[in-house]
């Protein structure tokens, strides 16, 4: 009986591994299959693909839009309004590709990717103007990596900072 105890125990803890391993991919994995697919459509007129976020980044997102619409009176107000957060710019060769874009990622420790990729391929003399980096903090919700913050501007700017300085901003009428 107790042999059979231990092996029903060993099995499910096997089953419980090998079905965490096969539905959570790495953060960097969630990042690259995103991009694949967000590349894919970004020459068409509405794009309507976005990454998973976490609970706390769509939070802030929801809060930073309902600032956005009490206050903004027009302006150009919320996170990605004013250009595409996910490439950190406004513009982008229109002969782009996933192949061409020369995009690498990186995971310098775990829930931290680094995104870089070339926005003007078709012009060689510009390809130190037009990479840009985005680096991804990521945390796991119900098994899977979300992201939590994004990172523009070669590091420097913080999507959840930029929207709490602009809640803070339009609330104090400014």
């Amino acid at each position: 009986m107790k042999r059979f105890f231990y092996a029903m125990v060993a099995m499910v803890m096997m089953m419980d591994s090998a079905a965490q391993s096969a539905t959570t991919a790495s953060a960097k994995d969630t990042i690259e299959s995103f991009y694949k697919a967000y590349i894919a459509q970004l020459h068409k007129p509405r794009r309507a693909l976005h990454p998973a976020f976490s609970k706390a980044f769509t939070k802030a997102q929801e809060e930073n839009g309902k600032v956005c619409e009490k206050y903004a009176k027009g302006d150009i107000c919320g996170w990605g309004a004013d250009g595409d957060p996910y490439i950190d710019a406004q513009d982008f060769d229109n002969k782009l590709t996933y192949e061409n874009s020369q995009i690498t990622y990186r995971e310098d420790k775990p829930g931290t990717v680094t995104v870089s990729l070339n926005l003007f391929p078709s012009d060689p003399k510009l390809v130190k103007e037009s990479t840009r980096t985005i680096t991804y903090k990521m945390v796991q919700e119900d098994g899977h990596w979300v992201i939590d913050d994004v990172m523009g501007d070669n590091g420097k700017y913080s999507a959840r900072k930029a929207m709490a300085d602009e809640n803070a901003s339009f609330r104090k009428g400014n």
